[in-house]
């Protein structure tokens, strides 16, 4: 899938510290089931808005924190990871952080976010992430993949 087709810049400079003040739009898109999506960058870190939920949103997106150091003990065994429902990448970045490095099939129903991921990931973890354009509800996890629901 071709970032061009989503076209979305990284934050400029400029939008790091005004992030520690107040959230800076940096994209919006209407999704053809008619949810308002919102990209910020808020305390220098990626958020997503989506249908006024928060899906991703950097090492602050404390859903997983009680996950991590069950994965930590792990770490050396996870190879491949699916993400269901990847959001904007934030999970494959704090696996990264936290020692993991593995490859990610990272299934998303929306075109338009995956375009804004593959854009704004990191290009070292680009390269080991599959991106798969399906609705995962009927994807079932391959063997020896390691299942994390986002």
């Amino acid at each position: 899938m071709e970032a061009e087709h989503f076209f979305i810049e990284k934050p400029k400079k400029w939008q790091y510290p005004l992030s520690y003040i107040k959230a800076v739009l940096l994209a919006t898109s209407v999704l053809p089931r008619r949810e308002k999506m919102e990209l910020y960058l808020h305390k220098g870190q990626y958020k997503l808005v989506y249908g006024g939920a928060i899906y991703s949103y950097g090492d602050l997106y404390y859903a997983f924190y009680e996950l991590y150091p069950h994965l930590i003990r792990q770490r050396d065994k996870i190879k491949n990871v699916l993400l269901l429902g990847g959001g904007i990448g934030s999970l494959p970045a704090q696996l990264e952080k936290q020692g993991i490095c593995a490859r990610y099939d990272f299934v998303e129903i929306d075109k338009e976010l995956i375009g804004w991921t593959i854009a704004l990931m990191e290009e070292n973890l680009k390269k080991r992430t599959r991106f798969i354009d399906a609705d995962a509800f009927f994807l079932l996890p391959a063997p020896g993949k390691n299942m994390i629901w986002c």
